[in-house]
């Protein structure tokens, strides 16, 4: 637990008005049968139920992330989302390749601040017991905290489920794309995979607008995970692929590949070419200082 954790943690036991405790009683109470019997809430009946259960979880987030965000301990992170916004300005294309989806995810668990590099997802799970969540959600909750953005090549479809290959890792999952964007065999895709925590659901969710990456095949995105000191055989090389894919070599570092790779769309996939440390292969100059 780090310091800004302990600080909440004081200060919500003197205060639990500091936080809308009824409206996260209210997501959680109408969110726990997902887990027992898979049927969704009435706005969320037509989605598919592992979809669903993460929508209410990344719902319970946004309530928490805009109480805390209001208190002083969270003033640098309140800074420096509001200026990634005002830079990035989220959305979709052609208003900006920064989709909320991409962006939301990378606010609540990959961004890090404070003195010990907290994230708002480890903070709600660090004050889980303060606000009695429920154990079953913790697992949905620790599921999209530890997932991150990852370069997949598509390998076809499997019981109906896309089957997309992680190019670092090589490991194979099948996934869902709500979306919408289907693929072709061969794609290669820069995407943020959500894994299930239940063993009856197994596969995981396209949980952004996919961006398809154009231009550069699977050896030369190798070669540059490489050159970032990702390589095959080193016994840190997972760790050190996480760190890099949540976090790259700066706050903003992915976001700029994306605005400066930006090279079109269409209503269920983002098209991105270049490669990030190579400029002259990005469609659009400038690098934004983080």
């Amino acid at each position: 637990m780090g310091l800004i954790s302990e600080k909440l943690r004081k200060r919500f036991s003197r205060n639990k008005k500091l936080i809308f405790f009824e409206k996260i009683k209210e997501i959680t109470s109408q969110s726990l049968p997902l887990a027992d019997s898979i049927k969704t809430p009435d706005r969320l009946k037509d989605y598919d139920p592992l979809h669903a259960i993460h929508l209410t979880i990344q719902n319970l987030f946004s309530v928490f992330a805009e109480q805390v965000s209001i208190l002083p301990e969270l003033k640098s992170y309140r800074k420096e989302i509001s200026k990634a916004e005002d830079y990035f300005i989220p959305s979709f294309p052609p208003i900006s390749p920064i989709t909320k989806s991409y962006f939301t995810m990378w606010a609540f668990h990959d961004y890090c601040f404070g003195k010990d590099k907290e994230s708002i997802a480890g903070l709600l799970l660090d004050l889980s017991d303060v606000l009695n969540l429920p154990q079953d959600w913790m697992q949905v909750i620790k599921m999209q905290y530890q997932s991150r953005m990852g370069i997949y090549e598509h390998c076809g479809f499997f019981e109906g489920k896309i089957v997309l290959k992680e190019l670092a890792t090589e490991k194979e999952q099948k996934c869902i794309c709500p979306a919408g964007y289907k693929g072709a065999k061969g794609e290669l895709w820069l995407a943020r995979i959500v894994d299930s925590p239940y063993s009856f659901l197994d596969y995981g969710v396209v949980f952004t607008t996919p961006y398809l990456l154009r231009g550069h095949d699977k050896k030369q995105w190798l070669e540059y995970f490489e050159r970032n000191g990702i390589t095959e055989g080193d016994p840190e090389a997972m760790r050190k692929l996480h760190l890099f894919m949540k976090q790259g070599q700066s706050n903003f570092y992915w976001h700029e590949f994306i605005v400066n790779g930006y090279d079109g769309y269409r209503k269920e996939a983002i098209f991105l070419r270049g490669i990030p440390d190579i400029p002259n292969t990005l469609p659009h100059g400038g690098m934004y200082e983080s």
